[in-house]
């Protein structure tokens, strides 16, 4: 039998070396040529302007390139060496890397309450103080915002600044629940610039930039003269005209978002913290700060990808992976550091391309990635993982709305963020079913099959998904690799289910009655009739009509503001405020206009008019009462708008 052990040993021994063969190896060679055949197709279809790419790997520059525009009608390249592009959010690692920096000087405590080191108070709230443990690991419980607070002379501070914002609702205890806050990153930088005693750009400056070599990045704003020429443009789409600088993002430094640099500059930040914190000469942080920094700080559930500090971290084909990217108008950035594998990858792009924010871009770099990572290292086989028994019965516990905890609270935010929830679908197999909208890289629905208790495995891919469940019930879930916020259960008296089919079809009888008023009265002049009513009827019918315009006149203000919106979030100033209460008083109107609604379906449905007529009455209240009561419950009128 020794010698059949000895086949089956030769045999695998073969079939490994095959494997192994069939792998291409990471060389700059291989690497460009895959990246060549790869990006500008890539580009083209997508209508993207342009692309930098960077790996490093064991310490040194494997490969940089550019492909594509920084300047489509100057026909400028993209140089990885000098073209200066925005990085979006990876620039909250270096303002999270400044932290650390004064953590290991005993200049500032994770555990303390950030009161202790601003000069103003974050409200109390959860009987919990806010650490910087909490906003390096995105706990602290802030709402989303996403207005712009900074109009023409505006001062230009991080301190004067956030004396003009207004604190977020607090919405979650902090350390319970991950949502994204660019608010609390710029506490951060805030602290690091009161602790410092150094403009907090200019601390970036001496203590990461210029030691590392960092010739051409900078956090100033507005961006200074000598680097303006090495600026590329943000686009849209390529084909478009550039966008236009937003000028509130000119006017103050955002230790969450303004990091300018190039890929070699990137690379050098990059390497420091793939090798403990060092590069040449220069020690950024002590080892054991990096080791504290990189490891696992927060999990959300049991079994979910944990979150380092300052870093999200994810595990792709049996590699652990520490990364951050970003994403704002026109720019796109996405870096990933292979920790145990001492490789670094850098990819940043200039263009939106079709679908927006979260279009062709945020799908391509997430996609670059994984097709890197597939092609260099490879996913070992997928062990024997039977569906459960319990599926079925799984599936139905799973199925319903879940919303984002990265969201706003108590303005017209709540209906936006209405759009971004996720409906889990139970199939009859036990499958559960996610939409699109966690799937962009490949544009379509995603099935899981459960493979532990509520442990779901992507159906013919390598994900998985995690659910916490308490009293029989999901109280969060997230796909593993996502740790940027968690999916939460929506109450059923504000789900979507059950208050969008209402709501379109009390638009509908609004507008129908209010376009039928004048159209009625035109009929009416051309045959010479009257609108023949009783004198306890006329009045309570015309002051419904007013109360159907009103709420018209409101919705029509809503879409238009809505429609402004969808020029980019950066839209959003307080130059809107004036218009926002126009529209939010027309709203108010529908108040007393449901009540006169209400007072017309009465005297009409105890009267003597058609059965239609008694019917329409009924339904233009009801549609009133909906549009009233869908107006307060998701912020379309709101006391405060801090959205």
């Amino acid at each position: 039998m020794r010698w059949i052990s000895m086949l089956l040993g030769a045999v695998l021994w073969a079939i490994a070396g095959l494997a192994a063969a069939a792998t291409p190896q990471l060389t700059r060679a291989d690497l460009e040529a895959w990246l060549d055949g790869y990006v500008p197709y890539a580009l083209s279809s997508n209508d993207i302007a342009g692309l930098l790419v960077m790996v490093v790997k064991d310490g040194e520059i494997l490969l940089q390139k550019g492909y594509g525009y920084a300047d489509v009608a100057a026909k400028a390249p993209m140089d990885p060496e000098r073209t200066m592009i925005e990085v979006a959010s990876v620039s909250k690692t270096f303002t999270w890397t400044a932290v650390m920096q004064l953590v290991e000087q005993g200049r500032l405590d994770l555990d303390r309450d950030i009161n202790e080191y601003l000069d103003f108070k974050i409200p109390p709230a959860f009987g919990k103080p806010i650490t910087m443990r909490h906003l390096m690991t995105h706990t602290p419980g802030f709402e989303e915002r996403l207005k712009t607070y900074l109009v023409k002379g505006s001062p230009r501070s991080l301190g004067d600044y956030l004396r003009v914002v207004p604190v977020p609702a607090r919405i979650y205890p902090p350390g319970s629940v991950q949502a994204y806050s660019n608010y609390g990153v710029v506490l951060a930088g805030y602290i690091v610039e009161r602790l410092s005693g150094e403009p907090f750009a200019a601390y970036v400056d001496q203590h990461i930039l210029q030691p590392l070599g960092m010739r051409h990045s900078t956090m100033w704003r507005p961006v200074p003269k000598q680097f303006q020429p090495f600026l590329a443009k943000n686009y849209g789409v390529a084909s478009g005209e550039p966008i236009p600088p937003n000028e509130a993002d000119e006017m103050v430094v955002d230790p969450a978002g303004s990091m300018i640099s190039t890929p070699s500059d990137m690379s050098r930040f990059m390497r420091a913290h793939l090798q403990q914190g060092r590069f040449g000469d220069y020690q950024l942080l002590k080892p054991e700060t990096v080791a504290l920094m990189h490891a696992g700080a927060f999990v959300s559930m049991p079994g979910a990808q944990d979150t380092p500090l300052g870093f999200f971290s994810g595990d792709y084909n049996g590699h652990r992976i520490i990364l951050h990217d970003g994403d704002g108008s026109g720019n796109h950035a996405d870096m990933q550091l292979l920790i145990e594998d001492n490789i670094g990858f850098l990819a940043v792009m200039n263009s939106d391309g079709p679908g927006g924010l979260i279009g062709a871009s945020y799908a391509l770099r997430a996609a670059l990635f994984h097709n890197f990572m597939d092609r260099y290292f490879p996913a070992p086989p997928l062990p024997d993982e039977p569906t459960l028994a319990t599926a079925r019965e799984h599936a139905r516990i799973a199925a319903g709305e879940y919303d984002m905890s990265r969201r706003s609270s108590g303005d017209f935010g709540e209906a936006l963020y209405m759009a971004a929830r996720v409906t889990i679908k139970a199939n009859d197999d036990g499958s559960i079913e996610t939409p699109v909208f966690l799937n962009f890289e490949h544009g379509k629905p995603q099935t899981w099959r459960e493979i532990g208790p509520f442990l779901w495995r992507e159906v013919g891919g390598r994900g998985l998904l995690n659910m916490k469940v308490e009293n029989g019930k999901v109280a969060t879930w997230l796909p593993n690799g996502y740790s940027t916020f968690q999916l939460l259960p929506v109450p059923a008296l504000k789900s979507n289910a059950l208050n969008l089919p209402p709501l379109f079809a009390a638009c509908g009888i609004l507008v129908l009655t209010t376009l039928m008023w004048p159209v009625a009265a035109v009929v009416r002049r051309r045959y010479g009739r009257v609108l023949e009513l009783p004198e306890r009827e006329r009045r309570p019918h015309r002051w419904t009509r007013y109360a159907a315009l009103a709420a018209v006149v409101f919705l029509l203000g809503w879409l238009v503001f809505m429609v402004l919106l969808g020029v980019g979030v950066t839209a959003l100033d307080v130059k809107f405020d004036p218009w926002l209460r126009v529209i939010q008083f027309i709203g108010l109107l529908c108040v007393p206009g449901t009540v006169v609604a209400v007072w017309n379906a009465w005297v009409t449905c105890t009267g003597a008019r058609s059965f239609w007529a008694k019917l329409w009455s009924v339904l233009v209240a009801l549609a009133l009462l909906d549009l009233v009561w869908f107006s307060f419950t998701f912020g379309l009128i709101s006391a405060g708008l801090n959205y």
